[in-house]
């Protein structure tokens, strides 16, 4: 499957690092890449927007935790 280059005017990589503005880019789902390095050209441009490159969803669900 072909990447998609997306660009916003923030990324955040982790509470340390925060590419202003960056680019992300996904192939076969997954980030591949996150850089601050904007001089390819994006093919999603996503201007006054923040992206959280990685962040997961570890929300627990209790009441299925007797499930086998």
């Amino acid at each position: 499957m072909e990447a998609i280059r997306i660009q916003a005017d923030a990324i955040i990589v982790s509470p340390s690092v925060v590419h202003l503005p960056g680019q992300i880019v996904v192939q076969d789902g997954r980030i591949v890449a996150c850089s601050a390095d904007c001089s390819e050209r994006a093919d999603l441009q996503l201007p006054s927007r923040m992206l959280s490159a990685g962040l997961v969803n570890a929300h627990t669900h209790l009441e299925f935790s007797d499930l086998q």
